[in-house]
């Protein structure tokens, strides 16, 4: 029962994406404006971009041309009893929640609008929770390459785990770019242990490995910003989504998959966007206007990538705008209230239309 509850919650619950570092602001005069001498800048600004992007208009992804049973469950179907929820998790009105389930602790399927949530029976505890820690974990990909350094398993292809994931996002019709590729195993629980998450598990057997495949949704040639981050709105005020699938496979097939704020998207407008370099003045502007507090010991700003956020309409999580930005990654090394050393890493964007800090 445990598998049910959880996919239940995970289903349930909106996952989303902030934005901006926190700080105060500094009241300067553009003149008057000076950089604090704690915060380097390592960006490395991409010589080749496109000159334009496109405007996006979505609404959450629905599953109905595909037969869901047979792709999961495969000979099995038909051996699972099915929930169809009056209300959907998503949308206002329809019965659109889906549940698949056969017992206790057994294989579970779970889709909605634009969500996708399946656990094997064969998954065992501390790798549930081991894949979990990126839904559950704050930060970039640079974060969690530290966390989960590996990338290979013994004796498991590591491309014969991205071929069968392509395959089966195919098949749902979801748009994905290039995936991060990690490998869940021991040393990647010690590492959650270390960083104080309750994700990690002391009993562990190289049976348990997998890998994690990290998906961004991919529209117009560009992937969705997919890392969780330091909250959920903007500074326009607008909730933004974290659009990606994550999929744990191992040697016995697919042990977890989670897709999350797919969106059938339409093209708006196409308009010109800023530079990476007008990008990085704006970053290195913005920083020049924050005042850090004593407890931080340095800061360092990275990254420069073009990606996708999606920011819902007015608040209508049905509708959603995709919005081309600039991303770059904070790297924050302060002192908690016990005087313990930690760091913390956020995302900020700058917008490819506006040229502002979202």
């Amino acid at each position: 029962m445990k598998k049910i509850m959880l996919i239940i919650l995970i289903c349930m619950t909106v996952l989303t994406a902030g934005c901006f570092p926190s700080g105060e602001v500094k009241q300067n005069n553009d003149s008057e404006m000076q950089t604090d001498e704690r915060i380097t800048f390592d960006i490395d600004c991409p010589q080749d971009y496109p000159q334009q992007a496109q405007l996006l208009f979505g609404e959450p992804m629905l599953f109905e041309s595909i037969d869901m049973e047979s792709l999961f469950f495969g000979e099995n179907k038909g051996g699972y009893w099915k929930q169809l929820n009056e209300h959907s998790s998503v949308l206002p009105s329809g019965k659109y929640y889906h549940l698949y389930a056969k017992g206790e602790n057994d294989t579970t399927l779970c889709y909605d609008a634009g969500m996708v949530i399946y656990t094997s029976k064969n998954a065992s505890d501390g790798l549930m929770r081991l894949l979990s820690s990126y839904r559950d974990l704050k930060g970039s990909q640079e974060y969690f390459r530290q966390l989960i350094p590996n990338d290979t398993i013994d004796g498991f292809e590591q491309q014969s785990a991205v071929n069968q994931a392509d395959e089966l996002l195919k098949k749902l019709g979801i748009p994905a770019a290039k995936p991060e590729i990690y490998a869940v195993n021991k040393t990647a629980s010690d590492n959650l242990k270390k960083e104080g998450s309750n994700n990690y598990t002391d009993e562990w057997s190289d049976k348990q490995q997998a890998y994690m495949l990290v998906y961004p949704i991919e529209y117009c040639g560009l992937p969705t910003l997919c890392s969780q981050t330091n909250g959920n709105v903007s500074e326009s005020g607008r909730i933004t989504l974290c659009a990606k699938a994550v999929i744990g496979i191992s040697k016995n097939g697919f042990e977890y998959v989670e897709c999350q704020n797919i969106l059938a998207a339409k093209v708006q407008k196409t308009q010109d966007i800023i530079s990476p370099q007008k990008a990085k003045e704006t970053i290195e502007k913005y920083y020049s206007s924050i005042a850090l507090g004593e407890n931080v010991i340095d800061v360092r700003v990275s990254g420069c990538e073009l990606r996708y956020l999606p920011q819902c309409i007015e608040g209508d999580m049905t509708k959603a705008e995709l919005v081309p930005v600039w991303t770059f990654c904070e790297k924050k090394h302060h002192k908690a209230t016990d005087g313990t050393e930690m760091t913390r890493y956020s995302l900020i964007c700058v917008n490819a239309f506006t040229g502002e800090i979202m």
